[in-house]
């Protein structure tokens, strides 16, 4: 969302003094960086690669059950003996994190973290064969297998009524601003131990994107890595080309990662796309959907467009809804899924119809949920924290409901009012939910009126602390007791205080969203 220059002016004074802020939080969730892990990790990149390349790599810590260990945000030094990695170290946020590096070595070689379980093989090559490909595939029906690298030299077109099939290992190396356009079917079967790679021949020339146009693409196990560079097919308010574009199509994405590209990771214009268990790191936003059905669960979004602590006013969302999608009623949704360090929203709610469950969104220099326009989002059983503003109702007409969710370490807690003028008529109901820590726990301030607006904000059984709305009903005030994951402990304040007799702040793990839409 763009801001006046009182903002940007707001912004840098609360980013000043955030990292202070949040030390002072409550003791039991002050997480401590760089330490030694001795766990289990999973280290996922390609199969092979030549000399001299770039090297994308994703590493996720485990729990025992081998889903990612969300309670690991550490430092953790890599390791391999074929290649120099002294002082090489990855950043893990909620047990993810990832980087892209220049690998000189021609034999095979091992990555692995210190003191830690798990490890990757790459198979190092001083050449490998090629074909190259542009303009227009002429086969119906075409298999990309990994026996050859795939140079897209130019731009390449899947036409109507034909299919190209990419199999695990492949690698598509793209030359600089050259796109894929499907107006086909595109179906890519990576594995996690041969995943697809999309990435540009050369690191200092970009490539572009991948468009798919009125057709169907499914992804799987695939890296998308340095694209969406081409100037001439921009989309959004942030002005960058999505390195995966989908127009009047349906797409599904599954553990397909997306790293260090100078565009958007994903856009999407009257569409329907499905996003499971994905990474997107280091990219210009996240996703911009504009009058799409989008669900997205189990996924990370990191350092957006990255993690350098410097404002800028560039619409780096993490994800960015616009408007509803044509003749249906059912809401976009962001389920179980961690958005972490970005310079404007981690979610950007736009006029949209949006549900958003059982999130952790942290450490954004706007909102970490920003709602405006018209329609509605519901926030559950979310944790928002370390933003400039936890969850906002905005300019325009928009409803915004907060429930059961903990709001804790923002320069302001919840918001009705913008930094717009252009007036806020919406409403923001607020049930169920843990404030604490906040520069100012509960904000009504709509700048049009200069003043608060009457029902703005309501609140019921939360824990409030803001003298504004601690006589609210069945609203207490106190200093929470949380576990590392912000639920509340046994015998806290709020603990088994809620409207539904359980407790305020999160549910726990696992629970759906029953109730109805606004």
């Amino acid at each position: 969302m763009g801001v006046y220059a009182k903002r940007t002016v707001l912004a840098l004074l609360f980013f000043a003094t955030l990292m202070q802020h949040i030390r002072c939080s409550s003791e039991d969730n002050v997480l401590t960086p760089d330490i030694s892990y001795g766990g289990r990790v999973e280290i996922i990149a390609p199969a092979r690669m030549k000399s001299g390349e770039y090297l994308p790599v994703v590493v996720q810590a485990l729990t025992s059950d081998g889903s990612v260990d969300v309670e690991v945000t550490s430092s953790l030094r890599l390791v391999s003996a074929a290649m120099d990695l002294s002082g090489a170290s990855i950043r893990l946020k909620k047990g993810m994190g990832s980087f892209s590096r220049r690998i000189d070595t021609q034999g095979n070689f091992r990555i692995s973290v210190d003191d830690a379980i798990g490890e990757k093989v790459v198979q190092g090559f001083a050449d490998i064969a090629a074909k190259s490909y542009e303009g227009t595939l002429v086969p119906a029906r075409e298999v990309w297998d990994a026996s050859f690298d795939r140079h897209i030299v130019d731009d390449l077109v899947v036409p109507v009524g034909s299919e190209l099939l990419i199999e695990a290992g492949t690698r598509i190396l793209l030359h600089g601003r050259v796109n894929i356009v499907v107006e086909g079917t595109l179906s890519v079967e990576g594995s996690k131990e041969q995943p697809v790679v999309f990435i540009s021949r050369v690191w200092d020339e970009p490539w572009g994107g991948v468009e798919v146009r009125d057709a169907d693409a499914r992804f799987s196990y695939a890296f998308f890595v340095n694209g969406g560079a081409d100037d001439a097919r921009v989309f959004g308010h942030s002005a960058s080309q999505p390195v995966l574009m989908a127009r009047n199509a349906a797409v599904e994405l599954q553990h397909c990662y997306f790293l260090d590209n100078p565009g958007k990771a994903l856009g999407a214009h009257t569409s329907r796309v499905n996003i499971d268990q994905c990474l997107i790191s280091r990219c210009d936003t996240g996703g911009e959907f504009h009058s799409s059905l989008v669900h997205i669960s189990s996924s990370f979004v990191l350092d957006i467009p990255n993690d350098d602590g410097i404002f800028v006013d560039d619409d780096n969302d993490g994800f960015y809804f616009l408007l509803v999608y044509p003749g249906s009623d059912e809401p976009s949704r962001v389920e179980d899924t961690y958005i972490i360090t970005g310079k404007d929203d981690a979610i950007d709610h736009n006029g949209a119809k949006l549900e958003i469950n059982g999130c952790w969104l942290e450490g954004f220099m706007h909102e970490g949920v920003a709602g405006s326009n018209t329609n509605w989002v519901r926030v559950f059983n979310t944790v928002v924290r370390g933003c400039e503003q936890g969850i906002e109702a905005g300019y325009g007409e928009p409803t915004v409901e907060v429930d059961h969710c903990v709001v804790v370490d923002n320069g302001v807690g919840l918001r009705f009012g913008d930094s717009y003028d252009t007036g806020s008529r919406g409403k923001m109901v607020v049930t169920n939910t843990v404030l604490f820590n906040n520069g100012d726990n509960i904000y009504n301030h709509d700048l049009q009126v200069q003043a608060a607006v009457e029902g703005g904000i309501t609140t019921r059984y939360s824990m409030t602390n803001d003298l504004d709305f601690d006589s609210s009903p069945f609203c207490i005030t106190g200093v929470p007791r949380f576990d590392a994951g912000f639920r509340l402990l046994s015998g806290s304040p709020g603990a088994e205080m809620g409207s539904d007799g359980i407790d305020m702040g999160l549910f726990g793990a696992g629970v759906a969203l029953s109730v109805d839409p606004l």
